[in-house]
Order: C-alpha cells, then structure tokens, then sequence
C-alpha cells in the first residue's frame, strides 16, 4: 500500500542523467535530496557527496530502506515542509517532489533565505509553468513567484514509462537557481499581490485586486494608468518585475 502516494524513478540511465546535470552546477557543496523514496538517485549521489548529503523523506519505510542500502547516510524521517531549513544549513537541493507537494516544496524552498539551486523532478505540466513568462498561456502565480528572485531552466524530459507504478503523466526535470535578493518584508507583500493577482484569473488586475483586498477600483486604476499600464489589463500579462513593483504601490 503506498499510504504517501509515491511513484519511484525505476530508470536508472535517468538517474545518472539527473545527478550528473546537478553535479555540474554543484561541485560539492552539501545537498538534501527531497523524497528518496527507494533510492535510485540516493545511490548516485551518495557516490559524490558522501557525508555532505542528507536525504529527507516522510515515509519511514522508506528512510529504513535507504539506511539498509547506504549504511552510514545521513538520513531524516520528516515532514520537508515542517522541518525548519535554518537547522539544515544546506543550499543546495534535489529530488523527485511529491506532484501534490511539488509547488508548496518549491514555495518554502523559495521563501529559504540560503536557498541557491535545485534540481526537481516535477509533473511535466508544472515544469511549464515553472519556465514561462508573461508571452506564455502557462504562466501564473508559480511562475510570477519564482522567476522574480531565480533563473529556471528546463532541463529534461521524463515519460511517465520510466516509473512505477505507471503515473498518469510524463515528469521533466527542472532548474532552479537564485540569481537575485530582496528584502524578505518585501518579497511576503509581492507574494501576497500576486496571491490576490492570480485568484481570480477571467478577470483584469484591478478587478482581482479589488476583490481579494477591497482597495478600491478607482485608485488602482489611477496607478496603474500612472505607471502607463492600460487599466484593463490581467496579471498575467506583467512580468514579475512589474508585478513587483505594483505590490510597493497598491498594497499598504
């Protein structure tokens, strides 16, 4: 009985794929593979790493299982998205992410102040959101929330062939890189914005604005026009940068 859900990478030419691309980006740093689960990348990268890699699964199984293959690994059997990053005191990471989990991962991730790269597998459908920008139909609140502070590449594909049990779907492996800062008080308001942005998506800007907040119609229209934006436009036709730089205006 998979009790979290789990599908496992049973490719290993993927595998290898996979850690050579996140060992060219990252020489030797320490590294938390997210989501183990029966090893297949663990093994590889265990290769390189050594005791600079701690793997992290929710699954006790599945950390058992690991400890039994790798004797000596560092091994942590946690919930990743309660786990309190500060006490890692890791930048880089990788793994296989849970599809249901695969953007709150990547939204803590992102929120992690020391947080420089990753390299996940994700369902094929949300590595293209994860790479599209505002010329894209993809593109929305993922999109918007990363691509502000990261460079996202995509990576590779993966068939849905290459795990078991057989998902619905194919997977691609993406880049995740930070490549800008910004205050942490100012990057909590851009995510409220775009939050607010993107929840209603038939409408424009001002009226999902207007919605999700109460400021008035009449004033974010005055910004908007202001900052030579045509007032009925929708979010997802403003870069991040843009976006941005509505949150410092329109939100108190």
């Amino acid at each position: 009985m998979r009790k979290y859900s789990q599908v496992f990478l049973k490719n290993k030419d993927i595998a290898k794929k996979i850690v050579n691309l996140f060992t060219e980006l990252n020489s030797g740093n320490r590294t938390v593979e997210i989501g183990p689960g029966k090893g297949i990348l663990t093994a590889f990268l265990y290769n390189y790493y050594r005791e600079n890699l701690t793997v992290i699964d929710i699954d006790p199984l599945m950390i058992e299982n690991i400890k039994k293959i790798i004797p000596g690994i560092k091994a942590i059997n946690d919930d990743f998205l309660k786990l309190d990053l500060d006490k890692l005191n890791v930048s880089y990471f990788i793994g296989n992410l849970p599809y249901h989990i695969s953007t709150a991962i990547i939204e803590k991730l992102i929120r992690y102040r020391d947080f420089k790269l990753g390299v996940f597998m994700l369902q094929k459908e949300v590595a293209r959101k994860l790479i599209s920008d505002e010329s894209d139909l993809e593109y929305g609140y993922l999109s918007a929330m990363v691509n502000l502070i990261c460079k996202t590449d995509y990576l590779l594909d993966v068939s849905k062939d290459d795990f078991f049990p057989v998902p619905m779907v194919d997977s691609a492996i993406v880049l995740i890189e930070k490549n800008k800062i910004i205050p942490e008080a100012e990057f909590e308001k851009y995510l409220r914005f775009i939050g607010y942005a993107f929840r209603h998506k038939r409408k424009t800007l001002v009226n999902s604005i207007n919605l999700s907040t109460g400021i008035e119609k009449e004033k974010i229209i005055k910004i908007l026009e202001k900052n030579s934006i045509e007032p009925d436009i929708r979010a997802e036709k403003l870069s991040p940068q843009e976006l941005l730089d509505l949150s410092k205006i329109i939100l108190p």
